[in-house]
């Protein structure tokens, strides 16, 4: 089996297997697992306003997966998406306070535009090939003549923007009043299980 099969298998069994187990814990807690689902899908597409929540809420997930599996891609771990996203938040906030508070939010158009960037950098780029390869076996990248400590910090920098980009979508759409955030908002951990069940490829 093919890479390319196994990469799109993934989530798609992933999800199946969550929703089998989640029918098993809602029997078991005396619920019905159909009524759970059909409420679950209206919540998610049940009008154009749900609709319409559902793409803002998954776009900041989006790039944050994004971030750790090109990260993963590299042969790097970025626990630090969370606090990427915040620095990417904080950043955009003050960038808000200029603009008068402007409610403009293009989060989920960049986040599908930063799905194509990654997917070009990492197939169809030179440095890409870099990147991976330096991921892959950093001892032969060196011997071969690449720069493995160039590579790594080209990596993390790109995830960190990625991660920061998810902050500042946040921080720029969904919480516009919002001058101060306190603790984290969880999304950057998230991103680590986004990027699995996407076997980290853009697609996924």
């Amino acid at each position: 089996m093919s890479n390319r099969v196994v990469n799109i298998l993934v989530p798609i069994v992933s999800v199946i297997v969550g929703l089998i187990v989640g029918a098993i814990v809602m029997v078991a807690s005396g619920y019905s697992p159909t009524e759970g689902y059909i409420a679950l899908w209206n919540g998610i597409f049940g009008d154009s306003y749900t609709i319409g929540e559902s793409i803002r809420q998954i776009t900041p997930y989006i790039l944050s997966g994004l971030a750790v599996a090109f990260a993963f891609r590299t042969g790097l771990f970025n626990i630090g998406v969370e606090g990427q996203l915040l620095a990417g938040w904080t950043a955009a906030a003050y960038v808000e306070s200029i603009t008068d508070y402007s409610r403009l939010h293009w989060g989920i158009i960049v986040a599908l535009l930063m799905v194509a960037v990654m997917w070009f950098i990492l197939d169809k780029t030179t440095r890409g090939y870099e990147l991976k390869a330096v991921g892959f076996n950093s001892q032969a990248a060196e011997y071969s003549g690449m720069n493995v400590k160039k590579n790594i910090i080209l990596a993390m920098t790109i995830s960190g923007v990625f991660a920061g980009l998810a902050g500042a979508m946040e921080a720029l759409g969904t919480f516009e009043y919002a001058s101060t955030k306190g603790g984290f908002t969880g999304i950057g951990f998230d991103g680590i299980a986004v990027a699995l069940l996407g076997a980290n490829t853009p697609l996924g």
